[in-house]
């Protein structure tokens, strides 16, 4: 995996799920359209005396919209167009929301290099 396309990578898979969704990378959580998918990566990687890249990259994406089975119709998409590239599952949760008109899942994805 190309360390410096990451962002691209993600971004490129997240919209090509369905150009219509909303895709952004670490958001204040403010959109002007449902569904938004928003994402940040905590890399965790080194490099050894070859300058090889070794260990493991963490993914977490945020699904927002105003239906919660949207949400889960999303997830699965998701799952699927990551799986596809080399991230796997590690964890989802749905996101206990006050406002009762926008559904939160949270999920985050796993790969190592």
């Amino acid at each position: 995996m190309i360390i410096e396309n990451i962002k691209k990578q993600i971004y490129d898979c997240l919209k090509a799920i369905d150009n219509s969704y909303n895709v952004i990378q670490a958001s204040d959580n403010v959109f002007s359209q449902f569904p938004s998918i928003t994402y940040f990566i905590e890399n965790d990687y080194k490099t050894d005396h070859d300058n090889e890249v070794f260990g493991k990259i963490n993914l977490v994406i945020d699904i927002w919209a105003e239906k919660s089975t949207d949400c889960y119709s999303i997830f699965q998409k998701i799952v699927t167009a990551l799986d596809g590239i080399g991230y796997q599952l590690s964890s989802s949760a749905d996101v206990p929301n006050q406002d009762t008109t926008i559904y939160h899942l949270n999920s985050q994805f796993a790969t190592i290099l």
